[in-house]
């Protein structure tokens, strides 16, 4: 039997004595000293053979010689008395009075006796004090335990088990008490029936409070009485608050202002049990980012990703386990952690080009428009060629005018390949390509050109003669069937004056003859009758006439 269990019952049984007492003074103490104080209380209790024991409280400042009492039935029938000689001191209560305790031999079982008890002190004067005995069978709380003993983020809840026997009123064992219904004392809903064997085992966590678990007590409930008849150990329940840890994947962000990313990782927590580190699932993970909240939850590897999309002027975030207020009852079992990250949130320049061409003459001209997420004045922007779409080269760079609205020109000797307009990163701003246009003109020339002979004498016939090419991949081919402008200038003139025009043939070969009539200078030209080729000049042959 659970020592504490007995304390509480007879203290329990000594109140409801207390309240039923009745204080019979003598014709002797009337005769002497005022009586009232003197007036002792009977209570029950129990020895340590756990059989029940009368116990009479007597006021300290009266000097007791002898004890004895009388036990009565309810219908007024004296069945025994208790002689001087069973009492003896058993200590002190809470108050002073000086407690005499004895143990009544040769009663039958019953539920309930009247006992007075007669104290005398050393010059005879009698006090008498009266009250109940109830002397029936007795159940208990044996093998009462708890466990764990602490609660934690794993281990929330606590499991009571224990017996309960019956003993006669003289402490001999009766044995087990099956069908007794069990309460975790202020937790109703937690209860179990005894076994055959009078064992029970009951489970209560901390739903519905708002603290952890401060302590539990099994104890016998009678639904007849409503009340609790007898309750076991009070045990204290400790709680464990262990750390958590934010483990980002990213402790910098960089993100382009208007778009999205994710803020990852993992969040742990430390099983003091283990000891170790464990992933922490299912609890919200908050991050805050230019003032806004946004939640998450990790899974069952602790993992989460929260998605942000801070505006251009972020710089620098936060990621915590989300505040236990909002999430009991983790608060209790769990402590708060954090982990900190930085944004980088650049601005970016959107560049469109609505118009590309290359003019027969080589002339690239991009038109577009190229204008910023925060209204920022566009910076200088380069203009980037590659003959294979993969790698690529600034070939001219220009700056985008306030409105936006650009368009670049400019001869290229390569006619051929893919364009684009771009931004390379910066600390304000991210890179960035427009889309790339694929422009296709062929290259031409005219080689061998020549205008014989020379000298020449006045009136004589002239040839002027070439080859016209077209450029196909690394080399050049004839290029047939095309007219050719043949052109002269007069010496000392600066007037390039057309003169005629020769067709090439399956060679590429053309030749015109002319009369020579003055000094001056020769030049074949073609001029692409479609915008597939380039035009290409030949160099200047001088030829002087001899009049």
């Amino acid at each position: 039997m659970n020592a504490s269990s007995r304390n509480r019952y007879a203290l329990l049984a000594a109140t409801t004595a207390a309240a039923m007492l009745s204080m019979l003074p003598t014709a002797a103490s009337a005769q002497s000293a005022p009586v009232g104080p003197a007036v002792p209380y009977v209570a029950r209790t129990h020895d340590a053979n756990n059989a029940i024991a009368l116990q009479v409280a007597v006021a300290p400042y009266i000097q007791a010689r002898s004890i004895t009492a009388t036990i009565i039935l309810p219908n007024g029938t004296a069945v025994g008395t208790v002689p001087a000689e069973a009492f003896h001191q058993a200590g002190t209560d809470v108050s002073g009075n000086t407690l005499w305790q004895a143990t009544p031999t040769g009663l039958a079982a019953n539920p309930r006796y009247f006992v007075t008890a007669d104290v005398t002190d050393a010059e005879g004067n009698h006090s008498k004090g009266s009250g109940d005995l109830f002397y029936g069978d007795e159940d208990w709380f044996v093998e009462d335990n708890m466990a764990p003993e602490t609660t934690d983020w794993v281990h929330q809840t606590v499991t009571l088990s224990g017996k309960v026997i019956r003993t006669h009123p003289d402490g001999t064992l009766i044995g087990p008490v099956a069908g007794k219904q069990i309460v975790v004392k202020e937790f109703s809903s937690a209860s179990a029936v005894t076994a055959e064997d009078g064992t029970y085992r009951i489970t209560v966590g901390p739903q519905g409070l708002s603290s952890p678990l401060p302590s539990v007590q099994p104890c016998i409930w009678e639904p007849e009485l409503f009340s609790y008849t007898q309750c076991g150990q009070d045990h204290h329940v400790g709680y464990f608050a262990g750390n958590t840890r934010i483990t980002l994947d990213k402790s910098a962000l960089s993100l382009v202002g208007g778009k999205s990313t994710a803020v990852t990782g993992r969040v742990d927590y430390f099983d003091h049990t283990a000891q170790g580190w464990k992933p922490l699932a299912g609890m919200p993970v908050r991050t805050t980012v230019h003032n806004a909240g946004l939640v998450g939850r990790t899974d069952t590897d602790g993992r989460f990703s929260i998605a942000v999309a801070p505006p251009t002027d972020v710089n620098g975030g936060s990621v915590s386990v989300v505040d236990y207020r909002d999430a009991v009852p983790a608060g209790w079992y769990l402590k708060h952690s954090t982990a900190k990250y930085t944004v980088d949130v650049h601005d970016q320049v959107k560049i469109g080009i609505t118009g590309a061409s290359i003019g027969a003459d080589g002339l690239l001209t991009l038109r577009g428009t190229a204008k910023t997420l925060s209204g920022r004045l566009v910076p200088r922007l380069a203009v980037q060629y590659s003959a294979d779409n993969r790698t690529w080269k600034n070939i001219g760079a220009f700056d985008a005018p306030a409105n936006g609205n650009f368009t670049y020109r400019k001869v290229h000797a390569t006619p051929r390949g893919y364009w684009r307009i771009s931004l390379a990163a910066n600390g304000v701003f991210t890179a960035s390509t427009s889309p790339v246009k694929h422009l296709v003109r062929t290259a031409t020339r005219i080689t061998t050109f020549n205008a014989a002979p020379e000298p020449v004498v006045a009136g004589r016939p002239i040839t002027v003669s070439g080859n016209l090419q077209r450029q196909s991949g690394s080399t050049w081919t004839a290029f047939a069937n095309q007219k050719v402008g043949i052109y002269f200038q007069v010496h000392g003139s600066d007037r390039l004056a057309p003169v005629g025009y020769a067709w090439t043939d399956s060679r590429g070969h053309f030749s015109k003859r002319f009369t020579a009539q003055w000094d001056g200078a020769w030049r074949a030209v073609y001029r692409t009758p479609s915008g597939a080729y380039l035009d290409t000049l030949s160099g200047f042959d001088t030829v002087y006439v001899d009049h």
